[in-house]
């Protein structure tokens, strides 16, 4: 989905923050021009509205077209707008610490917390893993799974476990005992990204109405699911919420 195919007046704001950092990147890699800095300046007035009238957001539609056009889709794809996202989503100040690890192989019960390890992880494609977590505050979290496919997965909450409340300084792990499957890295090779947003107080971040015989919501719609909990995310405090990322490698 190209990136202007998830504008509306709420999405404008965050749209026009991506397009101009990419455009800096893109300066900085391979130089600029005329154009691309004019397109760039435009968008800077759209930063921090809220809301536009029909008017405005067809301007901004005209020129946020021109500059994805000028910047290419290795800047500008909806892979670059999701971990843009996922990346810039954070507190000034956190709330409190949330780690989140995985290992290879079946659900270990009374597993350490061993994320003080700062080691990228590499696993293949057929490896069943365990994603552990742990906040050292009760709190809701939601977890997110942006995986090489380029769907955005909702580990937690899910069916199984739609309370999300996480009691602090415990450690949880998807799938645990209560998960009657396993995880399997089914691919493609490339990046996954787990990201975890704990609040002080619940804050439903995605829409979580399940449908028969499904354990997590996934989305083939990331651009757009992504910007809604960035927006959401807007709506809690800086001393009242935390968050953390953790990425391995799929060969």
């Amino acid at each position: 989905m190209p990136i202007l195919g998830i504008l509306t007046s709420s999405t404008a704001a965050s749209v026009a923050k991506f397009l101009i950092e990419k455009a800096v990147e893109y300066k900085n890699a391979k130089g600029s021009d005329k154009e691309t800095e004019s397109l760039k300046n435009q968008l800077e007035e759209y930063k921090e509205k809220t809301q536009l009238m029909e008017k405005e957001l067809n301007q901004f539609r005209e020129i946020a077209t021109k500059l994805e056009h000028k910047l290419g889709n290795s800047y500008t794809s909806e892979n670059a707008f999701v971990n843009w996202n996922l990346d810039k989503m954070k507190p000034d100040s956190e709330a409190f610490e949330i780690k989140v690890w995985t290992e290879k192989g079946d659900f270990q019960k009374g597993a350490r917390d061993i994320s003080v390890v700062a080691k990228a992880k590499s696993y293949r494609i057929g490896d069943k893993i365990n994603l552990y977590f742990r906040s050292e505050k009760d709190c809701y979290l939601t977890i997110l799974n942006y995986g090489t496919s380029g769907n955005m997965t909702i580990l937690l909450p899910n069916s199984i476990s739609q309370d999300n409340f996480t009691m602090g300084g415990r450690i949880y792990a998807i799938p645990g005992d209560e998960y009657p499957f396993d995880y399997i890295l089914s691919g493609p090779a490339g990046t996954e990204k787990i990201k975890a947003i704990g609040t002080a107080r619940k804050i439903n971040l995605m829409d979580m109405k399940f449908n028969k015989d499904e354990v997590f919501k996934t989305s083939s719609a990331a651009a757009r699911d992504i910007s809604v909990v960035a927006k959401k995310i807007e709506s809690a405090a800086p001393g009242e919420w935390a968050e953390t990322t953790c990425e391995f490698e799929v060969n």
